[in-house]
């Protein structure tokens, strides 16, 4: 069970406020508290300070004879890294298997991304680079055969052309081509309801029905980039969650309610 001691939150005084006290009626309530909370408060208040004082006095605890550990997650790489610089030399277990502090897209990657691509694929991902990807978009777009004029069903190249430069009759060929890796880099796939969306959400192709070949040649295209471990940052996701969906049991285990906060 996890303990906030006074004696701690005195050590983060000394170490983040130069040895001043927090505020009694609500730093170190927010501090103490170990339920589920919002912490809302205008830029400069010391927000990020009390998130600090907080880790720095539930790190004391570790480690935790559950074998759990401490998540943190961030949406930049600024934060954690303000995180690292403020306390890692104070409190190095923080930063150790089985605790992790780092942003979203690096979680992901860590523990839904590349154990599902390995799962799903066979490959643990060996480039999780947007300019890579794009590199792939470009050689897949210039791999793909045109039809002729006038001859219908269209191939994948003309319907993606056409979708790409819909409204846009006075740009250049070159340009227009340009348009359509953009929009090809753009898509995001849904393998759970098998449908790629645009940058708007709005389904562009999808198995089944009048689209499904073009789905069906793009799913196989995107898949092989997977068995080679490429995927980008938005791929990350979209494995992530088709992970979840086949293997409920590792959200449950990334959902468990810890003893030691009970």
């Amino acid at each position: 069970m996890v303990i906030i001691k006074d004696e701690h939150i005195r050590e983060a005084e000394k170490l983040l406020i130069n040895g001043n006290e927090f505020d009694s009626e609500e730093r170190v309530p927010f501090i103490k508290k170990l339920s589920s909370c919002d912490l809302l408060a205008v830029p400069g208040s010391g927000k990020t300070t009390a998130l600090l004082a907080k880790l720095y006095c539930i790190s004391k605890n570790l480690p935790y004879r559950d074998g759990s550990g401490i998540l943190v997650l961030s949406h930049t790489n600024a934060a954690v890294n303000e995180i690292e610089n403020n306390l890692k030399r104070h409190c190095p277990k923080l930063f150790e298997y089985p605790n992790f502090v780092g942003t979203v897209q690096s979680f992901v990657n860590t523990f839904l991304a590349n154990p599902g691509n390995c799962q799903l694929y066979g490959s643990y991902i060996s480039k999780n680079d947007d300019e890579v990807y794009n590199d792939e978009v470009i050689k897949f777009f210039l791999s793909l055969q045109w039809s002729k004029k006038g001859i219908k069903p269209r191939n994948l190249v003309n319907t993606l052309y056409l979708k790409a430069n819909y409204g846009r009759k006075d740009q250049a060929s070159d340009e227009k081509k340009v348009n359509t890796i953009k929009y090809i880099l753009n898509f995001k796939f849904d393998f759970i309801q098998r449908k790629i969306l645009g940058q708007k959400n709005n389904t562009i192709f999808k198995h089944g029905g009048a689209t499904s070949n073009f789905y069906e040649e793009l799913e196989e295209w995107k898949i092989n980039q997977f068995r080679k471990g490429v995927l980008s940052f938005n791929d990350s996701y979209s494995i992530g969650d088709l992970y979840l969906n086949l293997f409920p049991g590792v959200k449950a285990m990334l959902k468990k309610d810890l003893d030691m906060f009970s």
